[in-house]
């Protein structure tokens, strides 16, 4: 069985990572609502998208 190359998942997902992790600490009322604010930012830029 082959290791885990943790610095290459890092590397790859730690954006990712961060990100569910922020979540799973900071839930509250206002996280829906910037979540949603942040969708609505994401669909504004793919309207322009090519």
């Amino acid at each position: 069985m082959s290791s885990i190359d943790l610095d290459k998942i890092i590397d790859i997902y730690g954006r990712q990572l961060g990100e569910i992790i922020w979540h799973s600490v900071h839930f509250g009322d206002s996280l829906c609502e910037i979540s949603e604010q942040h969708a609505r930012s994401i669909a504004v830029l793919l309207a322009f998208a090519p």
